[in-house]
């Protein structure tokens, strides 16, 4: 049998393994000692009212009212207010002060819903706080659907799978100024599938003053190219994705499309594109990003909308 030898410690060669270890050792040791505290405070106001809601005629008038919390703070606070006190008005003349329910959530104790074509506002007030209002939001009418189709099967864009075109009427008369949301959503079995949609007419983005994609199978148009008249937007819909089922993540095919056209407020449409994130290229062209609040003396979003649903089975 062959005798192994071993050489002389002092001139072993140190292993890659064992190489890579030492010098991870030695950045751990070396990095804190090269650190620098920068002399810069983080901007921050001070404790605010954040106010956030959506108006719709379907819905009793509910909305959420928390504070903020400066970029040092503990982000596991409870920050949703519980002793605030919210005035409700319809076209500036008090209606009713919201109570609350729970989670810093306020409601309409009588039920009321709001009436398209009337203004809301809320006044919120709390301890310690500044008080806080909202800018009047109107309520939308609903949005009109000339005609829509759902037969064409098409080539996705995205994956090689089963894919249907959306083609959607919307009729707008010109007369005021209309922005509008469209959101796209597969199921199977009454549960919600993960399957994209894609905008097929044009690429969106925002700056664009026809619309901008949103988040999700969401798109988002105005309808300053409309040009006054009915406007055709075509969708591919993938028809085959991933759903929960029975707590089991599985592939399967859509039973049933719900689109949502939603005549939104002006207010909504800047609040989500000031929410649009860029990708790709884009990116390194893209500036600060500053959300659109429409709340005076604090922070959030009032918004409105009116919804027709279309259900597509398959």
């Amino acid at each position: 049998m062959k005798e192994k030898t071993y050489s002389n410690y002092s001139n072993k060669k140190c292993p890659p393994e064992a190489l890579l270890l030492l010098l991870l050792l030695l950045a751990a040791v070396l990095l804190p000692g090269c650190s620098k505290d920068l002399d810069y405070e983080l901007p921050y106001v001070g404790e605010k009212l954040v106010i956030n809601g959506t108006l719709s005629p379907d819905s009793v008038v509910s909305l959420r009212v928390s504070k903020t919390m400066p970029v040092s703070g503990d982000f596991r606070s409870n920050l949703r207010l519980a002793d605030a006190q919210v005035a409700f008005f319809e076209e500036g003349v008090f209606l009713e002060n919201l109570l609350h329910t729970t989670d810093g959530t306020y409601r309409s104790s009588s039920g009321f819903k709001p009436i398209p074509g009337k203004a809301y506002h809320v006044q919120v007030s709390a301890p310690g706080l500044a008080t806080a209002e909202t800018l009047p939001e109107r309520v939308p009418f609903p949005p009109q659907v000339g005609y829509y189709a759902f037969e064409e099967e098409i080539k996705s864009m995205l994956n090689n799978v089963p894919t249907r075109k959306l083609t959607l009427e919307i009729l707008d008369d010109g007369s005021t100024t209309d922005f509008y949301n469209i959101h796209m959503q597969q199921y199977y079995k009454g549960a919600p599938i993960t399957a994209p949609a894609f905008y097929s007419d044009k690429f969106l983005e925002a700056g664009d003053p026809c619309g901008f994609l949103g988040n999700g199978n969401e798109f988002n148009l105005s309808d300053i190219c409309f040009n006054g008249n009915a406007y055709t937007v075509n969708i591919g819909v993938e028809l085959h994705g991933t759903a929960v089922i029975n707590n089991e993540q599985r592939n399967v095919d859509a039973q049933q499309v719900v689109v949502r056209l939603r005549n939104i407020s002006r207010d909504y449409y800047k609040h989500l594109e000031s929410n649009y994130e860029p990708n790709g290229i884009e990116l390194a062209f893209s500036g600060q990003n500053i959300i659109y609040s429409n709340v005076k003396g604090g922070f959030g979003m009032l918004a409105a909308y009116n919804e027709q649903k279309i259900i597509i089975q398959l």
